[in-house]
């Protein structure tokens, strides 16, 4: 058996030092986790192998309570802004939440320009499938569906299915 595998204990989370860790929380030993004094975890969450968590330098990432991430998943980037995943939600595998990008307005080089960031909100009861891609400015509404391999960079309202690139409404849901 790999000596990697697996989940972190109680005790070896805590030694994380994250913001606020609550109880139940499922963390594979294989997730990547900078800057843990930036993360907020609720209760009962579960984070899948090769995760990486990046919390924003002067931001937040807050996972509240009952969310699952799968595996290969990115969360955070850039130097400001929060990143708040609401109650009972799910990313689906290979899900990337930007809260930054280089503005490309020069042609100084990377870098060289000031960058585009803004907090992103998850709702309660999303679902986001697999190899989305959520940029700064979104925010998406409780109860709402993201398709497998949309682009949101928008405010989505809840209850909706959503799909494509950029997302559009699909359906609204019952």
């Amino acid at each position: 058996m790999n000596m990697f595998s697996g989940y972190y204990s109680p005790e070896e989370l805590n030694k994380f030092n994250f913001k606020k860790c609550g109880k139940n929380n499922l963390v594979s030993k294989l997730c990547v986790i900078y800057h843990p004094e930036n993360i907020i975890l609720g209760n009962n969450n579960k984070i899948d192998d090769f995760v990486m968590l990046s919390p924003p330098t002067n931001g937040l990432i807050e996972l509240k309570d009952n969310i699952t991430i799968a595996d290969y998943c990115k969360i955070g980037n850039g130097k400001y802004g929060n990143i708040i995943i609401g109650n009972n939600s799910a990313l689906a595998p290979r899900v990337t939440i930007l809260n930054s990008s280089d503005n490309y307005n020069t042609v100084k080089g990377v870098g060289a320009s000031p960058s585009l960031f803004s907090d992103i909100k998850i709702g309660d009861n999303v679902i986001i499938g697999t190899n989305s891609t959520i940029l700064f400015n979104s925010i998406i509404g409780d109860n709402a569906r993201i398709g497998a391999h949309s682009l949101v960079k928008t405010k989505l309202k809840g209850n909706n299915l959503y799909a494509g690139i950029p997302v559009k409404i699909i359906r609204k849901l019952s």
